[in-house]
């Protein structure tokens, strides 16, 4: 490869893998006479995807022109490239487990919401292309330390386990578990759990985004009216459950099958047709392909 300049000096020629490592640990040096400007970058990341067998920690020296990995990746959005594109595929889910990993660590430490109660809960950082999304904890989750952790969790486990053959145990391995807010809003002075306001949904909506770029899901399951009405207008549930739609949040595409929330406060799961087109929608989440794989 010869006459481009990358970081403002031309590179000549490269020899695979280890050309590019010269590359940038001669950028180390270079950037003492000369800065680089983002535009030079660009193409340097550019140019490191399309040969492959890359290594993130390459980009180690350059970590005072980039405060974080994703400044990386919005570089070669805005170059039109695939940051996976010349990414072997170990590397790269080895990368998305670690930004994954963080991402729940930062999750964890949120105190974004002040009427919220901590602590925030977690399914943890599991890797998977089926995202479920309930609607907030309650108040025994945050002391199991796990979402759906009570009555309405052993109920939506075993619609799983009667329709698909899958276990809690399973499913808490195999399937990320989001939702829309991730700490107990407390309780209504009249009693029940209080419904998060819109201001305090739209300030976790931040997390969710940044989980759907990160795992890229194939298959989301929202549970319950709130989770489903982030990803579609409001609509009765006869109209959309037992259905599979397609739709784009957070810039990503994927198939979405909503189910009705398990809680035992509402009977509509378990009167018709609210029966039946519940186990329709099972039975359409138990024949996705996404879902098929994680078995």
């Amino acid at each position: 490869m010869r006459g481009l300049r990358v970081g403002g000096f031309d590179a000549l020629e490269f020899d695979g893998f280890n050309g590019i490592r010269k590359l940038l640990l001669e950028g180390l040096h270079f950037r003492q006479a000369t800065a680089l400007i983002k535009d030079d970058l660009v193409q340097l990341v550019v140019l490191v995807l399309q040969m492959g067998k890359v290594h993130f920690n390459l980009f180690q020296p350059f970590r005072e022109f980039i405060v974080h990995e994703m400044i990386v990746i919005g570089l070669c959005r805005k170059a039109k490239c695939d940051f996976t594109g010349g990414v072997s595929g170990k590397q790269n889910v080895k990368l998305t487990a670690r930004l994954l990993d963080e991402h729940v660590q930062r999750l964890r430490a949120c105190v974004l919401c002040p009427a919220m109660h901590k602590p925030v809960v977690s399914g943890g950082a599991v890797m998977s292309k089926v995202l479920l999304v309930g609607q907030a904890p309650g108040d025994k989750e945050p002391i199991m330390g796990r979402p759906f952790a009570w009555t309405a969790g052993k109920t939506l486990f075993k619609w799983f386990n009667d329709v698909a053959g899958m276990s809690e145990v399973q499913f808490r391995a195999s399937i990320y578990m989001a939702a829309v807010c991730r700490c107990f809003p407390g309780k209504k002075p009249t009693g029940g759990d209080r419904v998060p306001s819109p201001i305090e949904v739209q300030t976790c909506s931040g997390w969710l985004k940044r989980e759907m770029e990160i795992l890229k899901p194939e298959l989301v399951i929202p549970v319950g009216k709130l989770a489903i009405e982030q990803f579609i207008p409001p609509r009765k549930l006869d109209e959309i459950i037992g259905r599979k739609m397609r739709v784009t949040y957070a810039g990503h595409e994927f198939d979405l099958i909503p189910l009705p929330h398990p809680s035992g406060a509402s009977p509509w799961h378990r009167m018709e047709p609210g029966k039946t087109l519940l186990n329709q929608a099972l039975k359409k989440i138990a024949e996705h392909p996404a879902f098929k794989e994680l078995s």
